[in-house]
This record gives structure tokens, sequence and C-alpha cells, in this order.
């Protein structure tokens, strides 16, 4: 059953791989460099595909920028090691900037494809610079267990990069489902490369293959990325994560305009990480002619600490003149919630659901309050895991059939994608209740409680229709 959730969340339209090296740019959607982003990378945006152990590279926030032929790349991480085998419990932040130059310009670099290639170099610092501190806030602001460990060690090395892209589109923008036809698609393929050395001796590289369905200002990609990782490292803590890193990640991930979100794990170890971020001055991804679709859910809050995505595409079958307006729906939530008076355990939970959207009222330009309803129906599987020195219970999981619907309002402004407007953004708030078909009981010993309960909550979610 754990395999059928890894397959659902790879259909996942809403989770471009982080970029595996610190400080190395890399474009945070296929196609060309757009010209400023920001990201936010955490181990518990996995979309709960792998193990979510809250260690190594616990959180991250980086980001880039492009102007001609030159790239700018920072990175700020939190690394620790707790967890790991015979650990010392030690942590260290590392910060990366870095200044490129584009050796080859983006355009067409043969086999009927397109690419650029990139080199550049700039400094790393290792050390106290404030990410316990950070994580701890964090935790408390969660209900989470803090993370008091020391620090260890301090650096500061030069570091060097050499980056490589090529992508190729085929030219049929279109194909065949069970539920119609899909228009205006461009199926791809694109190979990523790149490699960092610093003067401390810290070598990594990694290569990544992915195949893509591209819009015009949005995307989708499933692939493969593995990473290297050797050499001498700054810290104890880096040693770990270098090791934790290190091996074939699955991917997948898309973008809607400016939102980009993306989550992997480790086929070996089933580590996980993702991020959300959000970029400026985008090229087209490609030019001929474009459709309209819609990515909701870039970011959605549920209940407990939960994240989750949602896909509403409209088949040519679908599309009237009347007020009442039905999409086909596609939702995958993740995350975890504290169990109800359950010492040290946390429930993870994760679930793709299928289902119909109604709205009412066509889509216009300017500010609009579209009221909206759905049903869906998929799998939901929790799983109560300890989160301290003194759990209720052992770790255990249930699988169940769950059905769901909400009831809301979509919030949007600005022009409808047309011409040279690639995106309209807005946000959703809605009530949403979900039902699994039975209960499940977390058992410790004589001890017992329920789980896998009916329940609800009010959500939020940020929304942005795209020309596809």
């Amino acid at each position: 059953m754990r395999h059928l959730f890894v397959l659902a969340a790879l259909l996942a339209p809403a989770l471009p791989l982080w970029s595996a090296i610190a400080g190395v740019p890399e474009a945070p959607r296929p196609g060309p460099y757009p010209a400023a982003w920001v990201e936010w990378s955490n181990d518990s945006f996995g979309g709960e595909m792998g193990h979510d152990s809250d260690d190594y590279r616990t959180n991250a926030f980086s980001g880039g920028a492009h102007h001609g032929r030159w790239l700018f790349g920072a990175d700020y991480s939190m690394l620790t090691d707790y967890r790991s085998p015979g650990a010392t419990s030690t942590r260290s932040d590392e910060a990366t900037v870095t200044v490129g130059w584009q050796l080859l310009p983006e355009g067409s670099v043969g086999l009927g494809g397109s690419g650029t290639l990139a080199a550049g170099a700039g400094l790393r610092v290792a050390g106290d610079l404030g990410g316990g501190a950070v994580q701890n806030r964090f935790h408390d602001s969660v209900g989470y267990q803090r993370v008091d460990i020391p620090y260890q060690g301090g650096a500061l090395d030069g570091v060097g990069y050499a980056a490589g892209s090529w992508m190729w589109l085929n030219d049929d923008a279109g194909w065949w489902t069970p539920f119609g036809r899909v228009d205006e698609q461009r199926l791809g393929i694109e190979i990523t490369g790149a490699a960092l050395a610093s003067t401390g001796g810290e070598l990594q590289s990694e290569l990544g293959v992915r195949v893509l369905v591209l819009g015009r200002d949005g995307s989708l990609s499933l692939g493969l990325r593995r990473a290297w990782n050797g050499g001498h490292h700054a810290s104890l803590a880096a040693q770990a994560v270098s090791r934790h890193e290190e091996g074939t990640w699955l991917v997948v991930g898309s973008s809607a305009g400016g939102w980009f979100y993306e989550a992997g794990f480790d086929l070996a170890n089933q580590a996980t990480m993702g991020h959300v971020g959000w970029s400026w001055g985008r090229g087209a991804a490609r030019s001929d002619r474009a459709g309209r679709t819609e990515m909701e859910g870039i970011i959605g809050l549920y209940q407990g600490y939960s994240l989750g995505v949602q896909y509403r595409w409209q088949p040519t079958w679908m599309r009237g003149d009347a007020p009442l307006q039905a999409s086909l729906l596609f939702d995958y939530r993740f995350g975890q919630y504290p169990g109800p008076a359950w010492n040290d355990n946390v429930v993870i939970v994760r679930q793709p659901v299928l289902g119909i959207d109604l709205s009412w009222g066509r889509p216009h330009d300017g500010f609009q309050c579209t009221p909206f309803t759905y049903v869906a129906v998929g799998i939901r599987e929790e799983r109560v895991r300890a989160s301290g020195d003194f759990p209720r219970f052992p770790d255990q999981s249930a699988t169940r059939g769950v059905v769901q619907g909400g009831i809301g309002a979509r919030l949007y402004w600005g022009r409808l994608p047309q011409g040279e407007t690639t995106a309209r953004y807005g946000v959703s708030v809605l009530y949403e209740a979900w039902k699994p078909f039975s209960e499940a009981r977390a058992v410790g010993g004589t001890d017992s409680d329920a789980y896998q309960r009916a329940s609800g909550g009010l959500g939020l979610r940020l929304a942005a229709t795209v020309a596809w």
C-alpha cells in the first residue's frame, strides 16, 4: 500500500528539484532562468513520500538572480545530526554565496534541444549562524519538541562550480486521456548536471533527468537525480548531511505562474525534502499558442500542521456558457498533527483524492468572488509515530478509503491570462470535512485509542490561473 501512495504522490501536479548543491543557481522550473527567485526548503515539505526525520538539512532558505549572462546564487542551510547511528548530536549552519557566468547562453545547443552551461565561484561560511534559535522557535510555534544540541566547528572556504542543462520538447501539443483531449501541452525531457568543489576539500556533484509537461507559465515534471558527495567537510553535521543526501532521488515538481513547489525522496534511505518558492521576471517556457488552466493550492493549510495541493482541469466536454462550471480535480495533502492526548506521538497523514468541483460564475477580468463546492473520494493513510522519549504508542499505521468535501469562495484579481499576461492570482477560503470509511485503533500494551477519525476544519489556499 505504501507504493500506492508513492505513485499517487508522483502524479500530484504540485510537487523543479531544490538545488541539490547549495549555492549553485538552478532555474526553479524547466526553461530559461527568471530574473530572480527565492525558496524555502524543509524536510517536512517532502509530501511524506519518504521519512521526515526532522534532521540533517532540516531547513534552508535560498535564492538566485539572473542578469544578462551573470548568475547569482545564495543559500542558508541549517544542518543537524542527532538521529543517525552513533550520532554525536551536533549541528552547524552553512551560508553559501556565488557569482557565475553563462559560458553558453540559453538557446539551441544541438540535438534538437536548447540548454545552457555556466561556471562560477564564491564563499561558504560554516558555524553558528543562528539556525538553532530559528528551528526551535518554529518548533515551539507548532508544538514540536525542541532540538537543543551544540554547535561544532566553523570554517570559511572558497567554492567553485560548473552547471549545465539541456531540454528537448516535442512538436505535438496535446494528447488524449480517458476524460478527453488535453490541448496546448508540450511533452519533453530535461537533463541537468552540476559539480562543486571547496578549498576545504569538499566535493559535490549531481546528474538528473526528468520528463516534462510544459505550458507557457506552468509545468509538471517527474524524474530522477543522482547525487555524489565526498571529500573533507567543515563539520561533523555537514559530513552526516552529505552521506544522508548522497544517492538516487525520485523527484516530482511543478510551477504555476510565479509559484513553484517540488518534493523528492531518496530511493535507498527514504530521506525526504521539498521546497516552495516564488520567481520574478519569468520568460515564457514555450512560445506557441497557449490555453488556460487552473492550478490551486500550491500551499494549503489544513488540520494541524498539514499542507496540500490541488489541480483542477476542465475538459472540452465540461465547458459551457452557463454560470455553473464543472471541473475535474486531483487533491493531495500531507503533513502531521499531534495525537489527541498522546504523549510524545504525532500522526502523519497522506491523502490523495479524485473528484469534481462545481463553481458559480464564468471567469472574467478584474476582481472576482467565485463560490464553489467539491466532493472527492480516495485513500487516506495515517501513521502513528513516536516524537519524543516517552511515546504513548509504538509506531503503527492504518490505511482507509476516504470521502472528502468542501465549500468556500475563490477570490481573484487582475486580468485573465491573455497576451503578455500569463498568470492571475488569488486565494481560496473554505471549510472542508473528511470521513474515513472506518476508524482505526492505536494499541500500546493494554492501552488503546482511536485514530482515522472523521474531522474537518477551515482551509486557506493560494491559487493561480495560468497560461498553459
